[in-house]
């Protein structure tokens, strides 16, 4: 007789449980985690764009030499919208790297797959332009602000943003300290900002200057107060120039007749820069030559290694000169001694940058002798 094998009607539900029990934990090991800490995530963001921002900001400064110190609106979205075309290029890399980014690392947020594995770079590409679109707004005013708002809501309510669909985000522990470090690495960004403003004040010529490399210097700081001088500039040769017509009207309160570069040279090196102007018996208002002088003062002082990083002698040039606007001045900045003098007769000084004609004199006269010189 063939032997049969019988099951106890307890055995089977013992084992019909142990498998239901399994079949959850696989569920639940696949089923996704995700971290609805609105505002660490938010915070841990703008950390993020802070250290995108900030590489841009390097970029211009240190690769393409523009000036940081002021944007008018425009130029500050644009920069906008290249930090975020940063921010998909390297947030993707972090995570595929290291399944975090710098902010959601300080934060201890994680990003995964279901699998416990971190993303591809294209996945977290896709992430990445997600979180731009719909969390963003792609930084376009207004709609950005609206798009914040519905993803704030979105995640207070323990919804799983659309982004982070299929993926698994957690939150290794919410211990105050990690607040610490998020100050502190705002505290480095801030630091960092100020480090690219002040290398701004180096002109990109430095020890012994040639006449080209003096108007590049001279051009940079123009760049940086944000002086013009209309259409005109100074060329690699040190002489005023036009430039071509291009539709721009220039207008300009008061006369004022360019000066001449006078350019002395020893060992084939700069040595002095100065100009001299002289008029007489004009009826317009006189302009001051401030601007001409503190661009030189710069150009040359500033390539001086006696100039280096968060100097104050850009700021002592400027000011001096500016408090002596038709008077004498002398002083020594970075071994390059700057000295004004300044005759008129026939004009009032409204202290304003402007000598008026005085309607009871006869006949009026300026004079004006400026000279930058190199003491080694």
């Amino acid at each position: 007789m063939p032997h049969s094998l019988t099951t106890e009607p307890g055995q089977l539900a013992a084992r019909r449980t142990a498998a239901e029990s399994a079949t959850a934990t696989l569920a639940s090991d696949s089923s996704p985690a995700h971290a609805f800490y609105p505002w660490r995530r938010y915070f841990a963001r703008t950390l993020d764009l802070g250290i995108y921002g900030l590489l841009w900001q390097l970029i211009l400064v240190f690769g393409l030499r523009s000036n940081i110190a002021s944007k008018n609106l425009f130029e500050s979205l644009f920069d906008s919208f290249v930090t975020i075309a940063i921010m998909l290029a390297l947030e993707p890399l972090w995570l595929w790297l290291l399944g975090t980014t710098p902010g959601k690392a300080i934060f201890g947020l994680q990003l995964t797959d279901l699998r416990g594995r971190r993303l591809s770079y294209g996945a977290g590409l896709r992430r990445t332009w997600g979180v731009v679109g719909a969390g963003m707004g792609y930084n376009l005013p207004i709609y950005s602000l609206v798009r914040l708002w519905k993803s704030y809501r979105r995640c207070s309510d323990n919804r799983a943003l659309p982004w982070d669909e299929g993926l698994s985000y957690t939150v290794k522990d919410t211990r105050g300290f990690r607040w610490v470090l998020w100050v502190g690495a705002h505290v480095l960004l801030v630091a960092g900002l100020a480090l690219a403003i002040a290398a701004q004040y180096i002109p990109p010529n430095r020890g012994d200057l040639t006449i080209a490399e003096f108007s590049e210097n001279h051009a940079h700081y123009a760049d940086l107060l944000s002086v013009g001088f209309g259409n005109e500039y100074l060329n690699r040769n040190g002489q005023w120039a036009q430039r071509p017509f291009d539709g721009t009207a220039y207008i300009q309160i008061g006369a004022a007749e360019m000066p001449v570069y006078q350019y002395t040279l020893t060992d084939g090196h700069l040595s002095e820069v100065s100009f001299e102007v002289a008029l007489e018996n004009r009826s317009d208002w006189l302009r001051s030559y401030d601007a001409h002088m503190i661009l030189i003062s710069l150009a040359l002082a500033g390539a001086q290694d006696e100039m280096v990083l968060f100097s104050q002698g850009p700021k002592r040039i400027a000011e001096t000169i500016s408090a002596n606007t038709f008077g004498d001045f002398y002083f020594v900045e970075s071994g390059v001694a700057l000295s004004a003098s300044t005759r008129h007769s026939g004009y009032v000084d409204t202290s304003s940058r402007f000598l008026v004609p005085d309607d009871d004199a006869s006949e009026n006269s300026f004079h004006l002798r400026y000279s930058a010189r190199r003491l080694d």
